[in-house]
């Protein structure tokens, strides 16, 4: 087998499992789409946390808001540059859960998975079926 076949091969699968993964959260995201509640929160506390030496480190922030009188504090979702603890966020949680909220204006980062996918999978049927060309 060729190193350019099993390159290929190794794209598609990866690409498979990035778009099966995106599609399953998009569809679970918009399917439970009723069972959103929109509220504003605070950012309170932002950790650093290290990934890598060559490629920096990575942030979660947390937030705080009230439901019926009781503060909750809950992870975001995404870290965006422009966060700072005391800034006011527009979230939604989920009714059956608060451990996670997410940003009202992050729906569309779901769409990265299946496009990311559908790109590797291209890229690696075309390196799979690319045809011998002698000079």
């Amino acid at each position: 087998m060729k190193i350019e076949k099993l390159i290929g091969i190794i794209f598609i699968v990866f690409g498979l499992i990035f778009a099966i993964w995106g599609a399953i959260d998009y569809i679970g995201a918009f399917t439970n789409a009723d069972d959103r509640i929109y509220t504003t929160a605070t950012i309170i506390k932002i950790e650093e946390k290290e990934i890598n030496k060559d490629f920096g480190n990575s942030y979660v922030a947390y937030a705080e808001f009230s439901i019926n009188g009781e503060i909750i504090t809950s992870r975001i979702n995404v870290h965006k540059a422009n966060f700072h603890i005391g800034k006011e966020i527009e979230i939604y949680y989920f009714k059956d859960s608060t451990d996670m909220v997410y940003l009202k204006d992050s729906e569309h980062l779901l769409v990265i998975y299946p496009v990311m996918g559908t790109i590797f999978v291209a890229l690696g049927a075309g390196l799979a079926l690319k045809k011998n060309r002698e000079a």
